[in-house]
């Protein structure tokens, strides 16, 4: 009897024992289905991420490379216009200052024309006729009429380009220090094509032959700007009528002199 109560004991034991491992197993396998679930979504996520990262890297790429592309055109295009109009400042700043001397030259020279009092004072070799004739040789300066030239600012670089995306330099960059255990998916480029090359300044019309609209006229150096609308080719007309003809003291318009050619009805 106490052989088979111990084999009883023994049995019950056993029994206990194994129903301790079914239910420890049926555990572990319940959290390694969790587990396995988790780690799949986890996967899908991370996919997913990867595919957006890449995606706004495309972009990112793209639109680099046109804004710096637009930013080289616009550059080239603006700095011509500036160095023409400066050419123009420079043309007419130098009119203007060999007007202002000539203007001081004769106010000088009628200044003393009306000092003259009798016969004879402006006869060769006179005093009078040496003061008129210092008038064309006095240094006459006006400093406001100086228009110093400014040079334009220079071109900046482009920002360096990003790697292109799924290229072999990429995939080194972002992906060789993952974690371990993990890898990334194939890459896979959304990248455009490059873009046609835009429209070189040398091909744009000049201004000259584009028609301002009504109430603006065609800027002074439309010869020399490229563009074809109204933003860089027209300037608001700031003519005014400073005459008008009354009867019966009337004229044909031919016979007046129209320095406004863009509206000769004004």
């Amino acid at each position: 009897l106490a052989k088979l109560a111990s084999r009883g004991q023994e049995y019950h034991d056993t029994m206990k024992a194994y129903s301790e491992a079914v239910h420890a197993f049926h555990t572990k396998f319940e959290q390694s289905t969790s587990i396995a679930e988790e780690y799949a979504q986890k996967r899908t996520d991370c996919n997913q991420m990867q595919a957006e990262f890449e995606t706004a890297a495309c972009h990112f790429s793209d639109s680099s490379e046109e804004s710096c592309d637009a930013y080289l055109s616009s550059y080239d295009t603006r700095l011509q216009d500036y160095v023409a109009v400066v050419r123009n400042i420079a043309a007419r700043a130098a009119d203007r200052e060999a007007e202002w001397i000539h203007l001081k030259r004769v106010s000088c020279v009628l200044a003393k024309l009306g000092g003259v009092e009798k016969d004879g004072d402006l006869a060769e070799n006179s005093t009078m006729a040496r003061e008129v004739q210092a008038c064309y040789s006095q240094g006459i300066v006006n400093n406001d009429l100086t228009i110093s030239e400014r040079p334009a600012p220079a071109r900046e670089a482009c920002l360096a380009m990003p790697t292109q995306p799924c290229s072999d330099a990429f995939v080194k960059e972002e992906y060789h220090d993952l974690p371990n255990g993990t890898s990334a998916i194939a890459c896979e480029s959304t990248c455009t094509a490059p873009a046609p090359p835009a429209t070189t300044p040398a091909t744009m019309p000049k201004c000259s032959s584009f028609t301002c609209p009504s109430g603006t006229v065609a800027r002074f150096d439309a010869d020399e700007i490229q563009g074809s609308d109204s933003e860089r080719c027209c300037q608001v007309n700031e003519w005014r009528l400073l005459l008008r003809q009354t009867a019966p003291f009337v004229q044909p318009r031919d016979k007046w002199l129209d320095h406004d050619r863009s509206h000769p009805d004004a």
